[in-house]
């Protein structure tokens, strides 16, 4: 026989519990609380056990998300370095993480031009800033996204890099009210052969030859179009002579063709850091990337008088530091020093998996362990580790092993570190996995 008075004891806890997650009941204090269940006949309280349950275990299951952890004070500092030290304007490539609280850091930060590639990241930006500049930099477009991005989003700006897309693009704007090619920019995007100095090579997807960058621009300049160049040297770029090499072809398309540029974009590539770089620190990093922006500076001052307004849209290296993401360790196979993670590549390590030089550095957290907790990176670690996402796919695996304490347990936290870029953007929800909590930090 149950005894009634224990039930409700027990249930006691659980309706407290449920009333704090927001959950209709028709009690408002402990007191009340306590009266409706000297009140309920105990098959009351028996039919409302499931709900219970559910609650207590959706409470637990979203506890133990993994956690993408964005400090905005990283950010902001990131920012106030680049706008300080690179010698133009600043702007945000969108593509790498548009998260509400970024493109709200940002706009509180007063940045006010960003990179965009599609009507969606427009609408994303627009969301937070109607005044924003929008610098349309994918030259694949449809017509209909052409006029859109004209006429819903007061997108003046817009790049080719085929003469054919050229002519796509100004015959669909002259059919636009009030369109005028002396209000539009034409950024003419060139490439160069495919270097070893980035991680990943854009040459092949994007950007017209040198010859044809200059038949865009004679062309463009006899209908009135404002004028620049752009290029891209690739991601996770490692030399700055990458970008004295494009500067300096920038001033040889611009003077075969004749023009005078009102403006040139070097684009994003800028590194951050990760697992394959030299560098250990944001300071030290910061010191790299002054190098780039002192070769950029130098070559300006060569080719290029005070009228050529220089940019950038970096989108890595801007927001990679200002993330993190914590995992936990499900499963430990100590016997093949095998790790399963709450998240893989299908969720915020996709990169990792992608190009082994963009596997995060991370530090170990021994929260499970019966030692006190501890923390350490790499360089402490005793044992190498092959690391497994929680997906029932086999490639759901880091390339390269993690060297870690050999006295790992099951809820053990292994933080990866400067993820911001390319993590929330390409996550998925494959296997039902993936939902990465976003954690506001300052």
């Amino acid at each position: 026989m149950i005894d009634s008075l224990h039930l409700k004891q027990n249930r006691l806890a659980c309706l407290s519990k449920q009333k704090k997650l927001g959950q209709e009941i028709d009690c408002k204090n402990s007191a009340n609380i306590a009266d409706t269940l000297e009140h309920m006949p105990v098959h009351s309280i028996l039919k409302n056990d499931n709900r219970f349950i559910k609650n207590h275990l959706e409470n637990q299951l979203d506890n133990e998300r993994p956690e993408i952890r964005f400090y905005k004070s990283r950010l902001q500092a990131r920012a106030t370095f680049f706008q300080t030290h690179f010698p133009g304007k600043l702007s945000y490539a969108v593509k790498a993480n548009s998260a509400e609280c970024v493109l709200k850091t940002l706009n509180e930060f007063g940045l006010s031009h960003y990179d965009v590639a599609s009507l969606v990241e427009m609408r994303q930006v627009h969301s937070i800033n109607p005044d924003a500049i929008l610098h349309y930099h994918n030259p694949i477009r449809s017509r209909t996204e052409i006029t859109a991005a004209y006429q819903l989003y007061n997108c003046r700006r817009f790049v080719v890099d085929s003469l054919s897309e050229f002519q796509k693009l100004h015959d669909t704007l002259s059919g636009c009210d009030g369109f005028s090619p002396p209000n539009i920019q034409l950024a003419v995007r060139f490439a160069m052969p495919k270097h070893e100095d980035s991680v990943q090579d854009f040459s092949k997807k994007f950007g017209a030859d040198l010859h044809e960058a200059e038949a865009i621009l004679k062309l463009a300049r006899t209908m009135d179009y404002v004028l620049g160049i752009t290029f891209h040297v690739g991601s996770q770029c490692l030399s700055p002579e990458a970008y004295e090499k494009h500067i300096t072809a920038c001033h040889k398309i611009s003077s075969r063709a004749e023009v005078e540029l009102s403006f040139i974009n070097v684009g994003g590539g800028f590194p951050a850091l990760y697992q394959s770089t030299e560098y250990e620190d944001i300071k030290s990093n910061e010191d790299q990337l002054i190098n780039f922006f002192h070769t950029i500076r130098q070559v300006k001052q060569r080719f290029f008088n005070t009228g050529v307004k220089f940019e950038c849209e970096p989108g890595r290296a801007l927001i990679a530091p200002a993330f993190s993401l914590l995992t936990t360790i499900k499963t430990v196979r100590e016997e093949n020093r095998e790790l399963y993670l709450n998240d893989g590549i299908y969720g915020g390590l996709m990169e990792a998996y992608q190009f082994k030089d963009l596997t995060p550095i991370y530090r170990f957290i021994g929260e499970a362990s019966e030692n006190p907790m501890i923390s350490c990176d790499s360089r402490c670690a005793e044992d190498e580790w092959t690391i497994y996402g929680p997906t029932c796919d086999p490639c759901d695996v880091l390339p390269l092993p993690m060297r870690l304490p050999s006295f790992i347990h099951e809820g053990d936290k292994i933080e990866f570190l400067g993820v911001g870029a390319y993590s929330l953007a390409t996550s998925t929800r494959f296997n039902g996995y993936g939902d990465l909590k976003l954690i506001e930090c300052e």
